[in-house]
């Protein structure tokens, strides 16, 4: 899971315009996306997609079938980040980053990375996501190289050990807090929906 892509990057280029502007706005986190939420005395809040120039309402972000209430609930999906939150959020691209361009033989820098994102958002479902993935690849590059088909053979080392049981962890604080993983294929489904039914996902009250 690596985003690198203008739905992901637009939002950072769009906050950091409004807040030159002087203008408050927040990012907020979608299923493999991230989009930007804002103010409005008149309206209230409102969310604005920067891939499509549209206003989604927030039925769109539902729509993906990937939300679970407990997303929202605990503040994985749908919540404004704060500007420290969104400042940790670059140490995730900064490890994803490492990773795209260094692989994944030694995650000591991503596993930093992300768990110093960690401490100012404890629930960032990308930090977590980049964390847990790295270890796992990282732990089945050493299966392979070992020629080992179980992890716990590794386990003679502790550090291997505790790398693991990380990961366990956090995959199952990733389900707890309602974490699902979206296909590629739905994900893409998801984003056409405000192209192709504007009309049932567009905030009225932005457009006219």
């Amino acid at each position: 899971m690596v985003l690198f892509g203008p739905e992901y990057t637009l939002p950072y280029l769009y906050k950091v315009l409004a807040d030159e502007l002087g203008i408050e706005s927040h990012l907020a986190f979608a299923p493999n996306h991230i989009y930007i939420k804002l103010f409005s005395q008149k309206t209230g809040w409102y969310n604005t997609e920067l891939t499509s120039a549209t206003f989604p309402i927030d039925a769109w972000i539902m729509a993906s079938g990937y939300v679970h209430l407990d997303a929202i609930r605990y503040g994985l999906y749908m919540d404004t980040l704060s500007t420290k939150q969104s400042i940790a959020n670059c140490l995730v691209d900064l490890a994803q980053g490492y990773e795209h361009k260094f692989g994944n033989e030694h995650p000591e820098f991503i596993l930093k990375c992300t768990n110093e994102a960690l401490k100012y958002h404890p629930v960032n479902v990308f930090a977590m996501l980049t964390k847990a993935e790295a270890i796992k690849r990282f732990i089945d590059l050493l299966m392979n190289k070992h020629k080992v088909k179980k992890p716990q053979e590794l386990f003679t080392d502790k550090c291997i050990k505790e790398m693991y049981d990380d990961m366990e962890q956090t995959y199952l604080k990733l389900y707890q807090l309602g974490y699902r993983r979206i296909p590629e294929e739905m994900y893409i489904k998801w984003m056409s929906l405000l192209r192709n039914t504007p009309a049932q996902y567009v905030n009225k009250k932005m457009i006219h």
